[in-house]
């Protein structure tokens, strides 16, 4: 192999080519659409309609929400500019370790604060 090919093989990020990143973007949506579907068997069957209502309203705050840090990324990131497909695999794997870790924690907690109630009161 020369030394052309092999530079660029080793220069830039394999997600920055829009082939590779629809996969990983594909990927991503498919585990996000998994760890979400646990997430709604275990909690939000249970949640009154105004709970999920208030559940609901939250997400779509913290979803607008997100997009200031993200402006923020892409203003900074204006000289040596990242594919947005770099930027959407970012949100969608912060969504999946998000979902994914915190359904395992919130059910520690939760159980322990219900054992916690049961107990004192």
């Amino acid at each position: 192999m020369p030394q052309t090919d092999l530079a660029r093989v080793l220069y830039g990020s394999p997600l920055s080519r829009p082939k590779n990143a629809v996969v990983a973007v594909i990927i991503l949506v498919v585990l996000l659409l998994i760890s979400t579907s646990a997430l709604f068997r275990g909690y939000f069957v249970a949640l009154s309609p105004a709970a999920f209502q208030v559940f609901t309203l939250s997400f779509l705050a913290v979803s607008l929400v997100t997009l200031f840090p993200l402006a923020i990324l892409w203003f900074l990131d204006r000289r040596e500019p990242e594919s947005r497909w770099l930027y959407l695999i970012a949100v969608l794997w912060g969504a999946l370790i998000a979902t994914g870790l915190a359904l395992p924690i919130n059910n520690m907690i939760f159980k322990s604060l219900g054992e916690f109630a049961a107990l004192h009161s």
